[in-house]
């Protein structure tokens, strides 16, 4: 069985985006990992917790690789389940 869950996360707006990949890349690279930090605290832990609660989960895949590196902490806080990083999984 395959369910899919979300966790909140949301990109800087398009203007954003363009004005700072033409200016500043470090600059958006810091704001969207910030994001992607910010959601696996508040919202990704908790969705893969509530999958192994609620649906019985043996494995959690965070289907993104902005989530990877990110992970070891997920792994230490959603007890029961394997933590999927994903570019460590094709190796």
């Amino acid at each position: 069985m395959v369910n899919v869950r979300m966790a909140d996360f949301s990109h800087p707006d398009p203007e954003t985006a363009e004005r700072l990949f033409a200016t500043d890349v470090g600059r958006l690279r810091d704001i969207v990992m910030a994001e992607t930090e910010r959601s696996l605290a508040e919202d990704g832990i908790e969705q893969a917790r509530r999958a192994v609660a609620e649906e019985g989960a043996a494995s959690v895949f965070f289907a993104c690789s902005l989530w990877s590196g990110l992970l070891g902490r997920a792994a230490e806080q959603v007890p029961g389940a394997a933590v999927l990083d994903p570019l460590a999984m094709p190796l």
